[in-house]
């Protein structure tokens, strides 16, 4: 049998898969085509990227071969992934679905039995929550740009009393401490590394501010 020209054709099927959408991203027919230039001329009628494409889409599959399954549950509207589960793609769908069903069920009667949680954040953290007095536990770092926070930083270190808690930290409880409307309990931590770091860095600034001035002097 003889193929005529308007017989032969290419045709893009708008793949739907992973591997499809992967090509597409990482424009994998455009690279191949700059490097494996085809010609009309000699009747050639789709690009070596194309081709390399419909070489891995029929390898890997289309969307109507299931080669895994997977379980997904999200919460509502915001759509947040909290529970996931992997199949075979010749898994039964009635069968994976119930028990998937019944495991989620299980997981939220655990998560009601649950401990409450402590959210830890850094110091952009620490505002937002006094401000909205949050009903929730957390823990958080004061930022240093605040009055009361200044206040006990520059104090004598020998008005605290200090309680060592390893590997160079000491901490000592500030019960007079406040900041806004929202009861809370502040620590303060020490570090030696921290400490010597800083040391240094300021010893640093204090030479270069003294040889600077010494030289506009001369």
């Amino acid at each position: 049998m003889i193929l005529r020209e308007e017989d032969v054709h290419g045709q893009v099927l708008d793949h739907l898969g992973l591997v499809s959408s992967v090509i597409s991203r990482l424009k994998l027919i455009e690279k191949i085509d700059a490097r494996i230039k085809v010609s009309k001329d000699n009747g050639a009628k789709i690009t070596m990227g194309q081709r390399v494409a419909a070489m891995l889409l029929n390898g890997l599959g289309f969307t109507d071969l299931k080669h895994m399954v997977l379980n997904l549950a999200t919460t509502g509207a915001a759509a947040f992934p909290i529970w996931m589960e992997s199949h075979s793609g010749n898994a039964s769908d009635k069968k994976i679905l119930q028990e998937g069903a019944s495991k989620m069920q299980a997981f939220c009667e655990q998560l009601k039995n649950a401990p409450t949680f402590l959210y830890v954040g850094d110091s952009a953290f620490y505002e937002r929550c006094v401000k909205e007095n949050v009903q929730f536990k957390w823990l958080s770092r004061a930022p240093e740009r605040l009055k009361e926070v200044k206040k006990w930083v520059q104090l004598p270190e020998n008005v605290f009393t200090w309680q060592a808690i390893g590997n160079g930290y000491k901490m000592t409880p500030l019960l007079d401490a406040v900041y806004g409307d929202m009861p809370q309990r502040w620590l303060m931590i020490y570090s030696e590394k921290a400490a010597t770091r800083e040391l240094k860095t300021c010893f640093a600034y204090f030479m270069e501010f003294k040889f600077g001035l010494y030289s506009s002097m001369i």
